[in-house]
């Protein structure tokens, strides 16, 4: 298994032949988290969802971080840029940002109360 390691450089652009990628560095749903930015879209992995955020108790997962990793991104995309999920269906970030509770949740949260019991 090749050994795999996290985006660290801010924003790194990748060149395939003429297609550019651009990878954003997301930690908190892993400490190695990244999105991919292509032409109009932005793929988030177990990020961000539709209608969730990449939270399920794991080890490593840092749900402070991943408030931190999302606001990051808030005001640098479009609300017409659509985030692909690893899984599940895609949306236009400004729908996402209306309606996904439990990301308005997670943006919202006092962060001690995000701390690991």
């Amino acid at each position: 298994m090749p050994d795999v390691q996290p985006v660290t450089d801010i924003d790194p652009l990748v060149r395939i032949g003429n297609v550019k990628v651009r990878f954003h560095a997301l930690p908190g749903h892993t400490p190695g988290s990244c999105a991919i930015e292509y032409a109009d879209s932005l793929y988030t992995g177990d990020t961000l969802y539709r209608h969730g955020v990449g939270l399920s108790k794991l080890p490593g997962e840092d749900a402070e971080q991943l408030r931190r990793s999302i606001q990051s991104i808030w005001n640098r995309f479009s609300d017409d840029t659509i985030i692909r999920p690893g899984h599940g269906d895609s949306a236009a970030f400004g729908w996402i940002k209306q309606n996904n509770t439990a990301l308005l949740s997670l943006l919202h949260a006092v962060p001690s109360i995000l701390a690991a019991p």
